[in-house]
């Protein structure tokens, strides 16, 4: 079975006023059902991992998926089960991957 980062990635941009932005959409086939946390489905669990994948992925050197994203919020205190992510989560993040980031 092939990972994620194995398969071809399909990838959509948008512009921003930051400029060209990677879209990832947290229901698609590719990681719908990757379990946040080990619990919550992406689909319904990932807007959180999903917007940090975009912005990180978009605006510093690092390339990331949404569930990367998601396993690195889980590991850094940021996933809340049945709920999603703390708010935190998109400073916390995106100042982990060099991103000057203002709350």
């Amino acid at each position: 079975m092939h990972t994620l980062r194995q398969r071809r990635m399909r990838l959509l941009i948008i512009d921003s006023a930051m400029g060209p932005m990677i879209y990832y959409n947290q229901g698609d086939s590719r990681w719908a059902d990757y379990l946040y946390g080990d619990q919550d489905p992406m689909r319904s669990h990932g807007c959180g991992p999903t917007a940090a994948a975009m912005v990180i992925s978009s605006f510093s050197p690092t390339s990331l998926t949404p569930p990367e994203a998601a396993e690195w919020a889980a590991s850094n205190g940021f996933y809340a089960r049945g709920q999603g992510s703390y708010h935190s989560l998109i400073t916390g993040s995106l100042t982990a991957y060099g991103l000057n980031v203002q709350s």
